[in-house]
């Protein structure tokens, strides 16, 4: 995701340096658009996209690795065809999770495993 002028800030950062648009960004929720940057609903759409390309063109397994944002796009997507899940998946660096599909729907197998580390 293109946090724009925001890249490498903490959220404390932000509030304390840009209060009006700390204010924006809760207010406004997945619509906020990061200056110089995109909303979570842009960088879902363009991350739906990429996803919907892959399945399409692709038969059996699929192995994707990704940042944390892109895999919680995936998972928000394929189990509820909607953006608002987002924020309600916990990623760790290294961690597996496994979607298995089947006639378009999609059961979550595993979340956030990291026992192979």
């Amino acid at each position: 995701m293109d946090f724009g002028i925001f890249e490498n800030m903490t959220i404390k950062e932000i509030k304390q340096g840009y209060r009006e648009e700390f204010e924006k960004m809760i207010e406004q929720k997945f619509k906020y658009n990061f200056i110089d940057g995109e909303s979570i609903f842009d960088f879902h759409s363009r991350v739906v996209k990429s996803l919907e390309n892959i399945i399409k063109n692709k038969e059996g397994e699929i192995c994707i690795c990704a940042h944390a944002g892109v895999i919680r796009c995936i998972i928000s997507h394929l189990i509820s065809k909607s953006h608002i899940y987002h924020w309600n998946f916990k990623i760790d660096n290294c961690s597996i999770t496994k979607i298995n599909i089947e006639n378009n729907f999609s059961v979550l197998e595993k979340l956030n495993d990291r026992n192979h580390l």
